[in-house]
């Protein structure tokens, strides 16, 4: 079947006819009256005077705006990471009002945005690693 959004072809995709549930889930790609903005904020790495370890605080600033004249059912995905070395340590996770997958680290927020309202998410975590480590952290 070929999808439409606001009377404009966005893709093509497949109708799985032997499902029984009344609700059908796809993604409509990009939807340019939502503006969502990602700022990420890290600590000074504190870096003891007789510690191995560096200790990093990160902290991640959505802002998610409806910029429609209607109500829009959202649902936002963020993700802590999470460690597969065992010199890296994330701690101090703060997943702020979302719901937080410790297993996969994923952060969820479903909202409900009035038209032209914004909302302000925020999460943040601490990690630390060995001094001789160069991390990446975004």
């Amino acid at each position: 079947c070929d999808i439409f959004l606001n009377g404009k072809y966005i893709a093509k995709s497949f109708v799985n006819t032997n499902s029984t549930k009344d609700t059908m889930k796809f993604s409509a790609g990009e939807d340019n009256n939502v503006k969502i903005s990602r700022k990420v904020r890290k600590s000074s790495p504190d870096k003891g005077f007789l510690s191995s370890n560096v200790e990093e605080t990160v902290t991640v600033t959505l802002h998610v705006k409806n910029t429609k004249n209607s109500v829009i059912d959202l649902e936002i995905k963020d993700q802590v990471p999470i460690s597969q070395n065992a010199d890296i340590k994330i701690t101090n996770v703060d997943k702020g009002d979302g719901n937080l997958n410790a297993n996969t680290g994923i952060i969820k927020w479903n909202l409900y945005l009035q038209p032209k309202e914004t909302k302000e998410l925020k999460f943040s975590y601490t990690v630390k690693y060995p001094k001789d480590f160069n991390l990446y952290l975004n």
